[in-house]
């Protein structure tokens, strides 16, 4: 293990969906700063022991300072940011963590066919955080 590397860090990419991040709705929905938040909250997604979730430890959230300080924001914008995530549907919050809604979707297609991801451990399995085709967040 390299210096700096997470213990169970498996990827050191997240994929991005270009047409998408350049004419999707997040370019309409959210201004300049608060795209540059989603990328970073999207980084930090995919580092986490638990990709797509954003938390210190299993269901210990990351104090909002500490997470402002760390992504080198104001705290206003974070928590500006995370409150439009919440109404745009990108994103679960509760006492927990900062679930990002459809994450293993885009980030594990192979997933959603029930294949294992190359070179992962883990079971194939959904986000149960992920969004349903007309409507809110529902938990699988």
């Amino acid at each position: 293990m390299t210096r700096g590397e997470h213990p169970k860090a498996q990827r050191q990419w997240i994929r991005l969906w270009i047409p998408g991040a350049l004419r999707g709705s997040v370019r309409f929905d959210l201004s300049a700063e608060e795209r540059s938040v989603w990328w970073d909250l999207l980084a930090m997604a995919g580092e986490s022991r638990s990709p797509g979730i954003i938390q210190s430890t299993e269901g210990v959230p990351y104090p909002l300072p500490w997470l402002a300080q760390t992504l080198n924001i104001s705290l206003e914008l974070l928590e500006q940011t995370l409150k439009r995530l919440v109404d745009t549907e990108r994103v679960i919050m509760n006492s927990e963590c900062i679930h990002i809604v459809n994450f293993d979707y885009y980030q594990y297609p192979e997933r959603m066919k029930g294949e294992k991801p190359e070179g992962s451990e883990e079971a194939p399995g959904g986000d149960k955080y992920a969004k349903q085709r007309y409507g809110g967040s529902v938990k699988r």
